[in-house]
């Protein structure tokens, strides 16, 4: 039995959650909350995103990753993008501007050295980028739980 608030293992007999006070009323299916924690737990999220997320009941955790998944950059695609000489990486993970001035530097000619740091860089621009969405997520689904 699972609490249905913040996802902890219980009791069968157990009437509150000993970690988050939450009455229990009613618990959720033994496979859709373990679908759900195996999702919490296969995201490389920041520590403070995922402490933050176990605020939330199942409910808006579930909101979260099913918009996550949807909306998050895979190390793949970014690659597949950087290959015709980095024209399209840096547009796909939201970097318009340097992607601009990236364009510049191409006629100049240190455009490839660029391009080749880029590669070595790109997992952790993915990261980064895939955190910012992350964090842009948790502050609409803050909104959504003020609201009701």
């Amino acid at each position: 039995m699972l609490c249905p608030k913040c996802v902890t293992k219980l009791q069968a007999d157990f009437q509150y959650c000993p970690n988050c006070s939450q009455r229990i009323t009613h618990v959720l299916p033994l496979s859709y909350t373990s679908e759900l924690i195996d999702g919490l737990d296969r995201e490389p999220f920041h520590p403070a995103i995922t402490q933050e997320l176990r605020k939330y009941d199942w409910k808006h955790q579930d909101i979260f990753l099913r918009c996550y998944t949807q909306a998050k950059k895979g190390n793949f695609t970014a690659y597949l993008m950087a290959m015709p000489l980095g024209l399209l990486h840096r547009p796909y993970l939201g970097y318009w501007k340097s992607w601009f001035v990236y364009l510049l530097s191409l006629s100049v000619g240190i455009g490839l050295i660029w391009w080749i740091i880029d590669l070595i860089r790109l997992p952790k621009m993915v990261e980064k980028k895939n955190q910012d969405i992350a964090l842009d997520l948790l502050e609409d689904l803050s909104k959504i739980a003020r609201s009701g």
